[in-house]
């Protein structure tokens, strides 16, 4: 019979360093037995027998469909400024958000 693994409170703590969290003394505990728990279902996952399992990469059978890219008429730059305050150069101006310039 397989062991189960544990995943001491130590361990907890050495893995809530290395990823930059805190852990509370009542929270080692806690994630500890969740740590343990989830490797020892991961060790029963990677029992089973998959052979016969088909690779499934998607289920509805769709295939991508694309179209062509087609450029279609739009109003004229001219047009299209009429309704603004301030250009240049055949572009919109807008304030400046980002910095002083």
């Amino acid at each position: 019979m397989d062991m189960a693994t544990t995943i001491s409170p130590e361990e907890v703590k050495h893995i809530a360093k290395l990823a930059n969290l805190k852990v509370s003394n009542e929270e080692l505990g806690k994630y500890s037995n969740e740590l343990s728990e989830t490797i020892n279902y991961m060790d029963i996952l990677n029992k089973l027998d998959l052979s016969d399992v088909k690779i499934l990469t998607q289920i509805t059978g769709q295939k991508n469909r694309f179209r062509e890219d087609k450029v279609k008429n739009s109003l004229p730059r001219e047009e299209v400024l009429t309704g603004t305050k301030n250009t240049y150069n055949g572009y919109f101006v807008v304030p400046n958000v980002l910095g002083d310039k």
